[in-house]
């Protein structure tokens, strides 16, 4: 599975740096490797640097369009990476220092997922970069991918929420609150998803909903109450209100954030 093939490679890995490439993913770029090696020789606080990447349908073979994590190459602030979720830094862009494996924190270890932690304590340890060149498509769609396997129902979304929100409370305790605001909202974020967006049991959704409820925004209740109440998902709503504030962020980030010169 993929987490004993994950402690595998890490118990592997000898390397200075370590650069994941998935098996349904792949490099575009013959010199991304070097340029990335480069950013750490010059930055030497830097622990993780990716970069945008193509997105494409594995079963047509259709673009996409880019996921890019910044307008341009510079410094990620922790405010944008945990509100950026695991999506921010596509995985096959990473590359990062070897120390970020090793005496792992037990709220990067239980997490259910691997990136977002790795990519969350690369900033609480140093700093976390991103060129602006397109060096690799990420694939959406492939069997047995780790976005499949999730599934589609409620019941299977609310469970990975309620674990996305054990790993989310660990990473508050483990900062001592320093970001509470953040992890509220994405905590919050998971939980709204999985009420919104998601079919099943209507008796078993509004208990869900009752026993979170405190723990959402004002936005995320009024959106889950609406799909609870009416029946109908205001999903692009939230969609969309979600794609502002992204957008904000990044324009903020691009505002304050240190960038990186060229060469």
């Amino acid at each position: 599975g993929s987490k004993a093939n994950a402690k595998r490679f890490r118990a592997a890995a000898r390397g200075k740096y370590i650069a994941i490439c998935e098996g349904d993913d792949y490099w575009i770029c013959r010199l991304k490797l070097q340029q990335q090696v480069n950013l750490f020789t010059k930055h030497q606080r830097l622990m993780l640097a990716g970069h945008p990447a193509e997105e494409r349908d594995a079963q047509t073979g259709r673009k996409l369009g880019i996921i890019r994590p910044a307008f341009s190459s510079r410094l990620l602030s922790m405010h944008e990476l945990i509100l950026g979720d695991g999506g921010l830094i596509p995985s096959v862009s990473m590359m990062f220092r070897r120390e970020l494996i090793s005496n792992i924190p037990s709220w990067q270890a239980n997490a259910p997922i691997g990136d977002y932690p790795l990519v969350l304590r690369a900033g609480l340890t140093g700093e976390v970069a991103t060129d602006n060149k397109v060096m690799a498509v990420y694939r959406r769609n492939v069997p047995g991918s780790w976005s499949q396997r999730r599934g589609s129902t409620f019941d299977e979304r609310w469970n990975h929420a309620c674990a996305m929100r054990k790993f989310l409370s660990e990473f508050n305790h483990a900062t001592e609150g320093t970001y509470a605001g953040e992890v509220r909202r994405m905590t919050s974020k998971y939980l709204s998803d999985a009420l919104v967006r998601y079919s099943g049991d209507a008796v078993r959704k509004r208990t869900a909903y009752i026993t979170v409820s405190a723990n959402l925004t004002f936005s995320d209740r009024i959106f889950s109450a609406v799909a609870l109440v009416i029946g109908t998902s205001p999903g692009i709503i939230k969609t969309t209100l979600r794609k502002i504030r992204s957008l904000s962020r990044i324009l903020h980030g691009e505002w304050i954030m240190p960038h990186l010169k060229a060469g």
